[in-house]
Parts: structure tokens; C-alpha cells; sequence
């Protein structure tokens, strides 16, 4: 039973949210081996950075001269900061339009690095100017001044808006600086900046919460073999219980995402004691996920069970405690579970999509041992506008089919053969519903739908052919790379209605699973590595002959690590170039099959007709 199972879900995790299945078997080793030099310039790259900054600081803000400010909020956290102005003895010197991302950023304990720059030695006046909307939604505008003496150190000023302004004469930020942009996603500065800061040693008081936080940066920038590394080292700390305990869970993670189960399982074992309430769930269902892949059904069960009642796992619990008594041969009690997991009340689309699932699944397996009838309850319980649609109204069609209801099985495919010619399951139901007519003897209307079918054939047949080229010409890397694609969180929805990109249309599942997601990501911030690289070329150049043997060092790294990047970039875009033509090609292959029995059962259709008119 249970290898029934297997083949048809792929996996019992497809419903675990840290994990994805590919929707081909890709060139692991390649997309691998590549993972691994990419992780491997991103820590150059990071290290020139930090090297550059450093340097730059020397030369363009000198300690004698030095100035910085920074921007907090201080307990209320729940002001909206619009602008800053800030002047230094009357004289702008800097102001800033925060937006969205930056607001939230602040809120949750960011700290912006507002200013640098050179003021001489001496006293000076700090004035601050500063809008925004209070919790309740009325606008402020506050002001202040600080004066400060300036003498032939640096000089750090941390401004907090609390109910005043404060200004403070503060060590330079460093974490919360980090923490100001690794809140706004933006990943590269966040780790630019820890970098920065601990080679200059400024974080030390803070060194077991940023060693930490440069693991979890790591990681949301795909350096997972270093996140991994740092994580595992601050395991080994004398480290506060809960701290260890996060630490543990977001290792788990990260080998379970990379299909390192054995080392989930382990890193989960570390996991003890009083497990922080904010994880605990998380903690339970990652264990519980773990065990699914392992094929360990029996400590899976109790596990998923305690799930059940969960807000954010109930619906995932409840589905994959139906497979875990799969995976243990308990088959009545499979069935029932999945049965109630079909009837979940859901409270967003996540828990519907899972509910569909838990049906389609029940139903195809009913359909499997023969129990059409049964199977059709839970088929047709599946939404008509859900994710599962489709193969739910294939598989309805089938089992009416099956048993002996060929006009029911017309109105399942009828209607899933009007929908998107791409999919899957509407090419074979173009071809099943000619054949549903031919099993009434209405040949003229076989005939005529399977006509339609070789058009509809011929027509996607062209399609993946121009698709094929578009590849060859560049044209799916650049549709990829365009920003506006990029910054949406939606983007792999709307690559369907790019013109000039015709085969992303076909390559949805493609484009989502877990080995394409890593290579374009890594392909992508390969680009903005070329990009920051070509940038501090020009930097570098522009400080002449100042510094000439640190600068001189400094600029054979740039070149040879852009290089490097150009390298990694070409292998990379080929990599995903293969994997989107093989999908095609595969789909190609696919539809010459169908058009092969589409063209069979026109001539035998036709043959009938003929036939039937001379009687």
C-alpha cells in the first residue's frame, strides 16, 4: 500500500512548507557543485566589502575628523517615521524619506546609519528634525538639539525618538545597523555590515547574538554551508538553553531543506529542555516532517497527533498523519484520517489547498483498488477553482469511466478539457473525452473532439518549439533577471504573461521547484554581485594614488573575483538553461504521444462514421 502511496505523491512532504519537490530530476551534481562555488565567491565578495569600507573609512573619514549618526526608535515601537533632517551647526547634513520596509525595519529594533562625515575638532550643535504618525494615526513633528565636543577621536551620536528626541554619544552601532536591513530582506547589506563590524572587533560585547545572527543571515542569502557551520559552533557555546534550543531548530532546518535528513534528525536531538513557546510548533512539526522522510511512521504519529489542534500546523498535521499510517500499513486508519483531513475547516487558502489534497488523495487511491463510487466522494469534493482541480477532474472522469458511467465522465472532462491547453491533465483529457463519446457509439462527436485535440496539439506543439529557441537566443535568462519581475513576491505568476518569454508559460512547476529556485536565486545574486563589483572597481580607481599598495591589493582582488563571477554566472545560466529545455522537451515528447492516439482514434472515429452511413 504504502508504495502506491509513494507513487503517487512523490514524497509525503509535498505539504511540508520548508521543503519543494522538483518537477524533473535535475543535474543534482552540477546544480550542487555550483551551490558550493557560488557560497564560496559570496564570502570574497563580503570579505572585499568589508576590506574596502574599512579603507575607505581611513581615507575619507579620519578619526580626527570622524563623525556618525545613527537613528533608533526608542520603547514605543509603534511610531511611523516619515522624514529626518538633521543640520550640524546649521548646515544640512542629511535627510532622509523613510519608506514602508525601512519603517517596519525600524520598528522591530533596527538602527539606521543616517550620517558620516567630517567635522572639525571643537564644539558643534546637533539639530534633529523629525516627522511621522503616532499608533493612533496622528501626525508629529518633533525637534531637538544636542551639543557635542568634538576632539581628535571618532565620535559616534545614536539619536532615539521616544517622547522626545534624545540624542546619545554612543560606540558605534553595529548590530542594530545590521538588523536595519536584514529586516528589509536586503541580505547582502545586512551581512556587509556584520562583517565590517567584526573585523574592526566592534562587536565583541554582542559576539554570541551577531556570531548567530551571521548564521541566520547566511542562510536567507543561500551561504548555507557557512550558516551551517556558524550554527553548529554556537551549539558548542556556553550559551543561554533557548538560545541553543533556536539554534538548533533553524540547523534542523536548513539540512532538512537541503534533503541532509540524517543531519535534521540529529540537529533536532539537540533540541532540549524548556523548547521557547514561539517554536515549539515549529520544533514538533520539523521532527515530525523528519521522521515522514526517514519512513519512520510509528514516533511520527504520536507527534503529528498533538498537531492536530495547532492554528498554523492543523490542517499540514492532519494530512500528513494520514500518510504516516500509510507509510505504517495501518490502511483503515489512513483512511479515516484523510478523510477527516478532507473535511478540515479551513481559515486561508493554505489549509484549503491541503484539504484538496487530503481528497484527491483519498479519492485516487479509492480509484486505484477499484471502489469508483467511493473514490468519487472524495473527488468530487475537491474545489473546482483549487490547485487540484484538474487531476481531480481527470480522476472523477476515469472512475465514472470505470464504472460504467461514460456520460458522467463527459461532463468531468468536458469541462476540464476547456480549460489551460499547458496543463497536464487538459491535454489527456482533450484526449479522453473522444474516447468517452466512441464508448456511446457517438463517432461523429469523437470524431469531431478529436479533431479539436490535434489542433489543440499542433497549436501548443509550435509554442514549445518557439519556446526551445527562445531559450537558445537568452531571451528565459533575461525575463528572469528583469527587476520589476524580481521585487514582486508574486513573480512566478506573472512570468506567465511575459510576451517576449514565451516559455516560462510552460515552466510554472518548473520554476517553483526546490533545485531551480537555488540555481536562479544563486544565478541572480550572482548578477548583483557583478553589479557591486563593478561598482567598487570605479571606487577603488577614483582614490588615486593615496594608499597605492592597499588600494593596488585591493583592486587585483576585484578583478579577479569578477572573473570568477563571470564564470560561475555563464555555468550557472546554462544549468538553468538545460533544466528549462529538458522540461520542454520532455512536454514535446509528451504531446507527440497524445497526437499519435488522437490521429488513431480520428481515423478509426472516421472509419465508423463511414461505416455506420452505409448501413
Amino acid at each position: 500500500m504504502w508504495r502506491l502511496v509513494q507513487s503517487l505523491l512523490l514524497t509525503a512532504l509535498l505539504a511540508f512548507p520548508f521543503a519543494s519537490v522538483s518537477a524533473q530530476q535535475p543535474p543534482a551534481d552540477d546544480i550542487r557543485k555550483l551551490d558550493d562555488e557560488v557560497q564560496d565567491v559570496k564570502t570574497e565578495v563580503l570579505d572585499i566589502a568589508a576590506e574596502l569600507n574599512l579603507l575607505e573609512q581611513q581615507l575619507l573619514y579620519p578619526p580626527a575628523t570622524r563623525v556618525t549618526v545613527s537613528l533608533g526608535l526608542g520603547e514605543d515601537r509603534d511610531i511611523e517615521l516619515s522624514t529626518v533632517e538633521l543640520r550640524i551647526d546649521g548646515d544640512l547634513a542629511a535627510q532622509h524619506v523613510y519608506s514602508v520596509a525601512e519603517q517596519a525595519a525600524l520598528q522591530q529594533g533596527g538602527v539606521h546609519d543616517l550620517y558620516t562625515g567630517n567635522v572639525a575638532a571643537g564644539s558643534h550643535d546637533l539639530d534633529v528634525r523629525i516627522s511621522g504618525r503616532l499608533a493612533d494615526g496622528t501626525s508629529f513633528e518633533q525637534a531637538g538639539r544636542h551639543s557635542f565636543s568634538k576632539s581628535t577621536d571618532a565620535k559616534s551620536l545614536d539619536i532615539r525618538l521616544d517622547d522626545a528626541v534624545r540624542v546619545l554619544e554612543t560606540e558605534p552601532p553595529s548590530y542594530g545597523a545590521a538588523l536595519y536591513y536584514a529586516y528589509q530582506d536586503k541580505w547582502f547589506e545586512a551581512l556587509e555590515q556584520l562583517h565590517t563590524e567584526l573585523e574592526r572587533d566592534a562587536i565583541l560585547f554582542q559576539a554570541v547574538d551577531a556570531n548567530f545572527s551571521v548564521g541566520d543571515f547566511e542562510l536567507n542569502y543561500r551561504m548555507h554551508q557557512r550558516a551551517a557551520r556558524v550554527m553548529q559552533d554556537t551549539l558548542t557555546e556556553p550559551v543561554d538553553e533557548s538560545f541553543q534550543n533556536h539554534a538548533a531548530y533553524r540547523l534542523a532546518r536548513l539540512h532538512f531543506r537541503k534533503g541532509q535528513i540524517h543531519d535534521a534528525l540529529r540537529a533536532l536531538d539537540r533540541v532540549s529542555g524548556d523548547v521557547p513557546r514561539a517554536i515549539r510548533e515549529d520544533v514538533a512539526f520539523l521532527r515530525a516532517s523528519v521522521y515522514l522522510a526517514l519512513e519512520w511512521s510509528e514516533p511520527a504519529i504520536p507527534v503529528l497527533e498533538k498537531l492536530l489542534k495547532s492554528k498554523e500546523y492543523g490542517a499540514f498535521a492532519s494530512y500528513n498523519l494520514g500518510i504516516a499510517y500509510l507509510q505504517g500499513d495501518l490502511t483503515n486508519a489512513a483512511y479515516d484520517q484523510l478523510d477527516r483531513a478532507g473535511r478540515f475547516k479551513a481559515k486561508n487558502d493554505a489549509d484549503a489547498a491541503i484539504r484538496d489534497k487530503a481528497n484527491l488523495v483519498l479519492g485516487t487511491l479509492l480509484h486505484e483498488q477499484g471502489q469508483y463510487n467511493r473514490a468519487l466522494v472524495y473527488l468530487n469534493r475537491v474545489r473546482l477553482d483549487g490547485p487540484f482541480s484538474n487531476r481531480a477532474l481527470l480522476s472523477a472522469g476515469w472512475a465514472n469511466m470505470s464504472s460504467g458511467r461514460p456520460k458522467k465522465a463527459i461532463v468531468s472532462w468536458d469541462v476540464l478539457a476547456k480549460r489551460d491547453a499547458t496543463d497536464r491533465a487538459t491535454q489527456e483529457a482533450m484526449l479522453a473525452l473522444p474516447y468517452a463519446f466512441s464508448q456511446l457509439d457517438l463517432h461523429e462527436q469523437a470524431a469531431s473532439h478529436y479533431g479539436r485535440a490535434l489542433n489543440a496539439y499542433a497549436g501548443q506543439f509550435d509554442k514549445l518549439s518557439q519556446s526551445i529557441r527562445s531559450i537558445e537566443d537568452g531571451r528565459f535568462l533575461a525575463a528572469l533577471s528583469r527587476d520589476e519581475i524580481r521585487e514582486d513576491e508574486d513573480w512566478v505568476i506573472r512570468l506567465r504573461a511575459l510576451p517576449d518569454a514565451p516559455e516560462t508559460y510552460y515552466l510554472l512547476e518548473l520554476l517553483a521547484s526546490n533545485d531551480f529556485q537555488t540555481g536562479l536565486g544563486n544565478y541572480l545574486d550572482l548578477l548583483d554581485l557583478r553589479r557591486r563589483l563593478t561598482d567598487w572597481a570605479a571606487r577603488v580607481a577614483a582614490h588615486g594614488a593615496s594608499h597605492e599598495d592597499a588600494l593596488d591589493s585591493l583592486s587585483d582582488r576585484i578583478e579577479t573575483t569578477f572573473d570568477d563571477v563571470e564564470n560561475l554566472m555563464a555555468r550557472q545560466g546554462r544549468v538553468l538553461e538545460t533544466l528549462a529545455t529538458d522540461e520542454l522537451t520532455a512536454r514535446l515528447r509528451r504531446l507527440d504521444v497524445y497526437a499519435s492516439k488522437a490521429r488513431f482514434g480520428l481515423a478509426d472515429s472516421r472509419d465508423r462514421v463511414q461505416r455506420e452511413a452505409q448501413q
